[in-house]
């Protein structure tokens, strides 16, 4: 029996972690290994807490070591098909001190983003270039603080990996309506791109000074549970 139902959203917080990296290293993909290695020291545990997190979320799911799929964690990580027997999607990211999996079902594509809320000199100046004119009323209208260009900014982000777009997508096509109420039963908001091509529902979620957005192409109800680092071990 499945202990958590999709979609679900796992994260673990990284700060001030004791566990040396190579006891995450050692039970790592070697292609994960590969590309973890290749990244800056202060970026190389959140990536390889990443696939592990992701390992525990789809065991904490119901699925079995021996269902794991292959990633092909080129462009949008997904499951190499000619080895996809899991009906499930998946989207990571991660900050400097915080690691997120949102797993959903294979109907339904998601995307997830995490940033850490802080003081950007630039912040007013990247909002005029990247948001568009509603999302700019609603800036202006909060008091253009660092918690809502953080708000902005993630729910773009999350949309753009849930089309698998990435930055491909200019984020100043991408609409994400924080002026409309939340559905009561999902607690997700509509987002689309401004040619109202693409769609999708967001929901917000904060744990201390990091806020998280997840995207899915369907609404539904979403929870969020933290895995402790030593459970990844």
């Amino acid at each position: 029996m499945k202990n958590f139902s999709l979609p679900v959203l796992f994260y673990s917080n990284l700060h001030a972690c004791d566990i040396p990296i190579d006891a995450f290293l050692a039970k790592l993909s070697d292609t994960r290994r590969e590309i973890v290695q290749r990244r800056p020291k202060k970026d190389q545990l959140a990536s390889a807490c990443a696939e592990l997190l992701l390992h525990r979320g789809l065991t904490l799911c119901g699925y079995s070591d021996t269902e794991l799929a292959v990633i092909d964690w080129n462009g949008k990580p997904h499951f190499v098909p000619s080895s996809q027997n899991l009906p499930v999607v998946f989207s990571i990211t991660h900050t400097a001190h915080t690691v997120a999996v949102l797993l959903s079902g294979a109907e339904n594509p998601c995307g997830v983003d995490a940033e850490e809320i802080r003081n950007l000199r630039n912040m007013e100046a990247i909002a005029k270039k990247m948001f568009t004119a509603e999302e700019l009323a609603w800036f202006d209208a909060q008091g253009r603080t660092s918690h809502a260009f953080f708000t902005l900014w993630t729910a773009k982000e999350a949309f753009i990996k849930y089309t698998g777009e990435g930055f491909s997508r200019a984020l100043q096509t991408v609409q994400t309506a924080m002026s409309m109420q939340t559905d009561p039963h999902t607690q997700m908001r509509c987002a689309q791109t401004v040619d109202n091509t693409v769609s999708c529902f967001l929901r917000h979620f904060e744990v201390g000074s990091v806020i998280f957005c997840a995207a899915l192409q369907h609404a539904a109800p979403l929870d969020m549970y933290q895995i402790p680092l030593q459970a990844l071990q």
